[in-house]
């Protein structure tokens, strides 16, 4: 069991700080509130509202260049991406 408390959100590909870093600063620019970012973690403050959800999306797709339902399919396929 985790010793933080809020939602925790796995994200796999987080390999160093610097992604740790990124995550953060998209979290703040969308004022989503979160605990703390660890590799591969997200620890949220709250729930993801709808509009919040549709940000991240956003700004995922912004990053990536896919949405994050092409992503999970491209993995599943074994397609690499630089995410």
């Amino acid at each position: 069991m985790s010793d933080h408390l809020g939602i925790e959100i796995q994200v796999k590909n987080m390999v160093c700080p610097r992604c740790i870093m990124a995550v953060e600063q998209t979290l703040q620019q969308l004022d989503i509130s979160f605990d703390k970012v660890l590799l591969g973690k997200i620890f949220l403050s709250n729930p993801i509202e709808g509009h919040e959800m549709s940000l991240l999306e956003t700004a995922f797709k912004k990053h990536t260049g896919m949405t994050p339902s092409e992503y999970k399919k491209m993995k599943k396929t074994g397609q690499e991406g630089w995410l």
